[in-house]
């Protein structure tokens, strides 16, 4: 009797047990869920302010708003092309993080439009991410897109 008392009382607690872990394994799940948001808000933050120190620029500059929108070529004789150089490596760096945060969102389409309308308009964007695809290999990708549309 003794004996079946206690293989009861071990029985129930092990389904206690494994009945807390459920509620544990859960609870970890859903932070890690809402950690993983928090990192891709973050990141779409990180983007969105480096687009504003452009933009920041283009209001101070707005010479230089042609290079990235209106499709001006920057010659490396041209007096300001450290400058627009400098920008295109920031505005890369925005995009490709924009792009970064995009892949974790089903819909985010415009995180995917607007870098592709960037680098299709500006022969400078085009030659930074060309330069060294390696630092902005989704901006590579999209931009190797962007040719082989071109092309056919």
């Amino acid at each position: 009797m003794l004996e079946d008392i206690l293989t009861f009382v071990g029985t129930l607690a092990v389904v206690v047990s494994l009945l807390f872990l459920a509620v544990q394994t859960r609870a970890a799940a859903r932070q890690a869920e809402i950690n993983n948001s928090i990192g891709i808000t973050s990141t779409f933050y990180q983007s969105a302010s480096l687009v504003q120190v452009v933009h920041g620029t283009f209001l101070s500059d707005p010479s230089l708003r042609a290079y990235f929108y209106d499709g001006r070529e920057c010659s490396p004789k041209n007096p300001q092309r450290a400058k627009v150089v400098t920008l295109a490596e920031l505005h890369a760096d925005a995009l490709e993080y924009g792009l970064m945060a995009g892949q974790q969102i089903k819909g985010a389409v415009a995180w995917v439009n607007y870098p592709r309308d960037l680098l299709a308009r500006s022969p400078v964007m085009q030659e930074v991410v060309s330069g060294q695809p390696e630092l902005w290999p989704r901006l590579a990708d999209l931009l190797a897109d962007i040719r082989s549309q071109k092309a056919s």
